[in-house]
């Protein structure tokens, strides 16, 4: 209060006062921003998105500026006198016993205001609800495919972090589009094995605050197996009473192709065991799906003589089909039926007599076609007197002459 009087030499007159009053600028009614979660506005997010928060407050009357009080360590821009820009330091810790706040005051001549604030949080995004696993080809043999697909990024997320967990991703997975960090990456596995336990695919949120906890999903693959063994092989006798060149052709099923749960076969393995011994190959090949062999035995085969063949396949080999070899005795033939004895000359001492054998006899199923003749000397008293008069011990046709005049008795030829 301020108090005047009037006075002279004479006297003072009456008092006059006057309250002088210390006006306090209103405060601020209002105080908006982007966002009050810091995660989405710390420096570590401000690099990857460029974006801050925006605090705004209303115009007072009477007020001269505002004032904004902000964290330490913040970052301000002062876009104009009631909107700032703010970047949070990314080690801001926010909590019960510890809150933090974004002010503003209202300032004038005289004084500042009271205080409107906002209270600030830190809160990171929960864990990805799911993991996508989708089988892109499951049937080749060292090439498996499997896309692995994230949810929407969710308001606070700022990225993706994938890793995967087990000896079946170590030790054969190759992404092969995307990456870590995408939303959607594809993996090729050359393992065909089926996923076991502690195999899976992880994935978490990255945050201006930190990571968000990890979805985990167990790897879908499923085995891949070897082709089934083939079901039969085909013998067929292509040339049996030939001696010593007895032919076979064998034959496999055509190559079955992929289904869910083997891969397809892409090749042949034929093998042949026994005692009939190794055959030659005479056309196709221990590789192709038909082949000729040609044995040299003439036995008829026996137990372990077989022929036996498997599939190949980026999975590995089949098992084995086996079947015995059909091979039956192929025997020599017949001794000749009859010996045609003519008599040429009966000279005393020069007695000459011709001998005929039958016609070659030709092959039959179970004996050898004949392809020659072998004469054998003759014997006995008389036979033993003989000399060659025409023809050879390898023709048809044999002439003998003999010095004796005696009679055959136990003589032969």
């Amino acid at each position: 209060v301020v108090s005047i009087t009037p006075t002279n030499s004479c006297v003072s007159g009456t008092a006059f006062s006057i309250s002088v009053v210390k006006s306090v600028p209103p405060t601020p009614t209002a105080l908006t921003s982007t966002g009050t979660n810091i995660c989405g506005f710390t420096q570590s997010a401000f690099a990857l998105t460029g974006v801050k928060d925006t605090f705004r407050t209303n115009t007072i009357s009477g007020a001269t500026g505002y004032l904004f009080e902000t964290p330490n360590g913040s970052l301000v821009q002062q876009l104009n006198d009631t909107t700032i820009a703010v970047v949070f330091p990314d080690t801001l810790t926010v909590s019960t016993s510890s809150p933090k706040y974004i002010k503003v005051y209202s300032l004038s001549s005289c004084d500042t205001s009271l205080a409107k604030s906002i209270s600030l949080t830190r809160t990171v995004v929960a864990a990805p609800t799911a993991i996508t696993i989708t089988a892109l080809q499951t049937n080749v043999c060292g090439a498996r495919k499997y896309r692995y697909t994230a949810p929407s990024l969710p308001t606070g997320a700022l990225g993706y972090v994938w890793s995967f967990e087990g000896s079946l991703f170590i030790g054969s997975g190759t992404i092969d589009s995307g990456n870590v960090n995408s939303r959607v990456l594809t993996v090729t596995y050359t393992s065909n094995a089926a996923s076991a336990a502690g195999d899976s695919v992880r994935l978490l949120y990255t945050t201006g605050c930190g990571n968000s906890a990890s979805k985990a999903a167990k790897l879908s693959n499923t085995a891949l197996n070897v082709p089934a063994a083939p079901t039969a092989i085909t013998i067929t006798a292509i040339q049996t009473n030939v001696c010593g060149a007895r032919r076979y052709r064998y034959s496999a099923p055509v190559l079955p192709i992929a289904t869910t749960t083997a891969g397809a076969a892409s090749g042949y393995v034929w093998s042949i065991i026994g005692a009939l011994g190794t055959p030659t190959i005479d056309s196709g090949s221990l590789t192709s799906r038909t082949f000729t062999a040609t044995f040299m035995s003439n036995a008829a085969a026996g137990v372990g003589d077989s022929v036996r063949v498997l599939y190949t396949s980026g999975c590995g080999n089949s098992l084995r089909k086996a079947s015995k070899l059909s091979n039956t005795a192929l025997g020599v033939p017949a001794a000749p039926a009859s010996v045609t004895i003519q008599t040429v000359s009966d000279a005393c001492g020069a007695r000459v007599y011709r001998y005929i054998a039958p016609v070659l006899p030709a092959a039959t199923t179970t004996v050898g076609a004949a392809t020659g003749y072998l004469w054998t000397s003759p014997t006995g008293t008389v036979g033993s007197t003989f000399t060659l008069d025409s023809g050879n011990t390898g023709g048809r046709i044999i002439r003998y002459k003999y010095a004796s005049n005696a009679a055959a008795t136990i003589d032969s030829i």
